[in-house]
């Protein structure tokens, strides 16, 4: 049935009836309904989302070459279309594998969204389905796939959606030995590619930091193959990389680098990859070495013996006329 939906009718679809259904399906109904469903779901979704990806992504980048505009009102409505979709398969994602509670509707109002009613517990766990889809490698695979590839999409939103469930998504599948070495390669690197292409946003920088600062933490010690990765980043040196790794890796307890010293620690090893506006990528430092003094010497002679003469009454005037001196004229 999904395979022959029009792709606009996704969104609606899994907005409206998926998260509902998600939400409100019995835990022992999972196996008999929920897993059936996204054993098909998941794999689509991801193919499908992709290649239309990257077919924007060639868009964006003939466009310029390009001067016909006879599409170009289908093109922003298939974008729109497609961004839209992405944000609402991302909130599927995230009412699946995190922990949520529900509140109650306030009393009184008419009309609540069933959305405003889902509040995150803020648990960085999985919940109970996310859980049990570990082990369903033909779901868990497209999810995680597509929460990082997600990072590096052209929407500034989904980035901000995906970044929060990739740290959930990672810890489990480490906890479970279900990463490889080419997929934590892999991982790490579509967390380099999103600070590239997001990384001239504070909002997004700050997220993709935290998350490529938790997966390396987490995977380096299992996967030694991951530190060649970061050597690929412009101006990150062997040097770098072994002096990052003694101070996050093998420093005791009590020596540990406070969180923010670790994410600094990691930007400026990933600085040569993340993504600059336009307006700051020939910005031009300005530095100040030797700043002349404010007051000079002089100026400051001139003041005293200015504040002297202001100090007299009569300025000197009335010795210049004393009878004394007219004797001598």
């Amino acid at each position: 049935m999904v395979h022959v939906m029009p792709f606009v009718f996704l969104s609606t679809r899994a907005r409206i009836f998926l998260k509902s259904f998600v939400q409100h399906c019995p835990k022992e109904c999972y196996s008999r309904a929920l897993i059936p469903l996204l054993a098909v779901l998941c794999p689509y979704m991801l193919q499908r989302l992709t290649a239309r990806w990257q077919i924007i992504n060639q868009r964006y980048e003939n466009s310029a070459e390009s001067e016909e505009d006879n599409a170009e009102s289908q093109e922003v409505l298939e974008d729109q279309i497609v961004r839209q979709v992405t944000r609402d398969y991302i909130d599927l994602i995230g009412v699946i594998c995190q922990n949520r509670k529900l509140v109650e509707p306030l009393a009184g109002v008419d009309g609540m969204e069933e959305d405003f009613a889902v509040v995150s517990s803020h648990d960085d766990s999985l919940s109970e389905l996310g859980v049990l889809l570990v082990s369903q490698q033909e779901i868990f695979t497209p999810i995680i796939v597509f929460v990082f590839t997600a990072l590096s999409l052209n929407d500034t939103t989904t980035c901000n959606k995906a970044a929060p469930l990739c740290w959930p998504l990672l810890k489990q599948i480490i906890a479970d030995q279900h990463l490889t070495d080419v997929g934590a390669v892999h991982l790490l690197q579509a967390v380099l590619h999103g600070l590239q292409q997001h990384g001239e946003h504070e909002s997004c920088q700050s997220q993709l930091l935290t998350v490529g600062l938790q997966c390396y933490e987490a995977m380096r010690p299992l996967y030694p193959g991951i530190a060649a990765t970061l050597l690929q980043v412009p101006n990150c040196t062997e040097a770098m990389v072994k002096a990052f790794d003694e101070r996050i890796l093998q420093s005791t307890p009590n020596k540990q680098a406070s969180e923010k010293k670790k994410k600094d620690m990691f930007k400026k090893l990933v600085a040569g990859v993340i993504g600059q506006s336009l307006g700051q990528l020939f910005k031009k430092e300005v530095n100040f070495r030797n700043l002349p003094p404010l007051f000079s010497k002089k100026s400051q002679q001139r003041a005293h013996q200015q504040a002297r003469v202001d100090a007299e009454p009569d300025a000197g005037l009335s010795s210049l006329f004393a009878p004394q001196n007219e004797s001598r004229l």
